[in-house]
C-alpha cells in the first residue's frame, strides 16, 4: 500500500512540475513575443499647453492674470507600441489651477493625465509655471484733448467743453497705474460756427505712449466748442463842449488806435468802428491825458485787450498869421465865355488872417494861398459875390478883411 501510494504521490509531483515549467515558458514565450511584436516604447512631444484653470475665481479676490501667454512644456510619455503610435498631444491633458493664489509671481505646479488608458506620462521637461498675478484696481483718469490743425483766420474758439472731465480704468494695478491721461484728439481747422462731435480715448503714459492691458469705463466722449468771430476796429474818440475861444484842439491820440474784437458773427460782422463816448472839454487850455472805457455793443468782447483806451490831447494857443493880397489876385472862375464881369466896389487889398499853432503856421506861406470868385450860374446882373480861399495846407481857421465884392456881369458887345 505503501509503496502504491508513493508511486502515485511522486506521478503527481512530476505532473505539477511539468505544469509549472510549461507555465513559466509560456509566460517567457508571450513576453518575449509580446517584447519583439508590441514592444514598450516612449514618445515626445514639444510645447504641450498647459490650460490655466481657475481664472474665473480671480475677480472675487481683486485679482487679475498678469501674463495672457500660452504656457507650454514638454512632455514624454510611454506606453506599449500599438498604444503609442496613434497617440497625440490631443491625448494629454495639463492644467495648472491658479485657485488661492495671491498677487504676485506664483509657481503653480503642473497636473498631468494621460487620456489613452495603457499610456502614462513618464516626465515632463518642468513640473510648473510661473503665473504672475496682480491687484485689480479701478481709478478715475483724466481726459486731454489735443487740438489739431490751424484754425480759421478771424476765428477763435471757447475752451473745450466735455461731456465729463475723466473716465475709469480698471486693470492690472501695475497697467493702471502707468496710465497718466485718457487722450483723444480733434481737428479744427475748419471750425466756423458752433462745434459738437464724439472721439475716441486712448490710454497714454507720461511720454504719451499706449498703455494696453485696461479697461475703460467709456472709450469716447462728446466735446463741443462755441465759435467767435474775431473783427479789428480802429477806436474813434468823440468831444462835447466848447474850448476856450482862445485856444484849439490841435492833436488827439487813442492808445491803442485800434482794437480786437470777438463776438458771434450775427454781433460783429456790421461793425465798422467803435466809438468812445463824448469828452467833456468844455473850457480846456491846456493838454489832457485820461482813460475812457470802450463802449461795446451787446454780445461782443474783447479778447486781447483791457476795457479802456488812453487818450491823449494837445491843446494849443491860438495865433494868427496875415498876409495881403492885391484884387487883381483874386481868381475869376466859371465865367461864360459870352459875358464879361466888372468889380462894382472893392479895396485894392484884402486881407487874409490865419488861425492856428505857431508851429503849423510857421511853414505856410503866399503860394500856398489862393483866392477865388466863382462865378458859375449867374446871369447878367448885379451881385455881391463871396470870395473863397483854398489852402493847400490844413488850418484851424481863416478870416477874410472882406467876405464879398460887388460885381457885375454884362453880356459882351458884338
Amino acid at each position: 500500500m505503501k509503496d502504491n501510494r508513493a508511486k502515485k504521490d511522486t506521478g503527481v509531483t512530476k505532473n505539477t512540475t511539468a505544469k509549472v515549467i510549461s507555465l513559466l515558458f509560456a509566460i517567457v514565450f508571450w513576453t518575449y513575443v509580446m517584447d519583439q511584436v508590441n514592444p514598450e516604447m516612449t514618445k515626445e512631444f514639444n510645447n504641450v499647453t498647459v490650460e490655466v484653470i481657475g481664472a474665473e475665481t480671480l475677480e472675487n479676490q481683486s485679482l487679475v492674470l498678469l501674463s495672457q501667454e500660452n504656457y507650454s512644456v514638454g512632455v514624454e510619455v510611454r506606453g506599449r507600441r500599438g498604444d503609442i503610435i496613434g497617440f497625440s498631444k490631443e491625448d494629454l491633458k495639463l492644467t495648472a489651477d491658479i485657485t488661492g493664489y495671491t498677487a504676485g509671481t506664483n509657481t503653480i505646479p503642473i497636473e498631468k493625465a494621460s487620456l489613452v488608458e495603457n499610456v502614462t506620462i513618464s516626465n515632463l521637461s518642468k513640473p510648473d509655471i510661473k503665473v504672475e498675478l496682480d491687484r485689480l484696481i479701478s481709478v478715475a483718469k483724466p481726459i486731454e484733448v489735443e487740438e489739431t490743425g490751424t484754425l480759421t483766420p478771424g476765428y477763435q474758439l471757447s475752451d473745450i467743453i466735455k461731456s465729463r472731465e475723466e473716465i475709469v480704468v480698471s486693470g492690472a494695478e501695475s497697467f493702471v497705474s502707468r496710465v497718466e491721461t485718457l487722450k483723444g484728439t480733434v481737428n479744427i481747422e475748419k471750425i466756423t460756427e458752433d462745434f459738437e462731435t464724439e472721439i475716441t480715448l486712448i490710454p497714454v503714459d507720461f511720454e504719451g505712449n499706449e498703455v494696453r492691458g485696461v479697461n475703460l469705463s467709456s472709450n469716447t466722449i462728446q466735446i463741443g466748442y462755441e465759435a467767435f468771430r474775431l473783427k479789428t476796429l480802429p477806436v474813434i474818440a468823440t468831444f462835447e463842449g466848447e474850448i476856450d475861444e482862445n485856444y484849439l484842439l490841435s492833436e488827439v491820440s487813442v492808445n491803442p488806435p485800434s482794437v480786437v474784437v470777438k463776438g458771434k458773427p450775427e454781433n460783429v460782422s456790421s461793425l465798422v468802428e467803435i466809438v468812445l463816448e463824448p469828452i467833456d472839454i468844455a473850457g480846456a487850455t491846456e493838454d489832457f491825458t485820461l482813460e475812457v472805457p470802450l463802449n461795446l455793443p451787446g454780445g461782443v468782447s474783447l479778447p486781447y485787450n483791457a476795457n479802456l483806451v488812453g487818450i491823449t490831447a494837445k491843446v494849443d494857443l491860438i495865433e494868427t498869421k496875415e498876409m495881403l493880397f492885391d484884387i487883381g489876385e483874386v481868381a475869376i472862375v466859371n465865367l461864360p465865355g459870352d459875358f464879361e464881369m466888372k468889380i462894382l466896389e472893392a479895396p485894392e487889398n484884402l486881407g487874409v488872417t490865419l488861425l492856428d499853432t505857431g508851429e503849423n503856421l510857421e511853414g505856410i506861406n503866399r503860394t500856398e494861398i489862393e483866392l477865388v470868385l466863382d462865378l458859375e450860374g449867374l446871369a447878367p446882373g448885379e451881385y455881391n459875390q463871396p470870395i473863397a480861399l483854398n489852402l493847400l495846407s490844413e488850418v484851424h481857421g481863416y478870416r477874410l478883411s472882406q467876405e464879398t465884392i460887388a460885381i457885375e456881369i454884362i453880356e459882351k458887345e458884338e
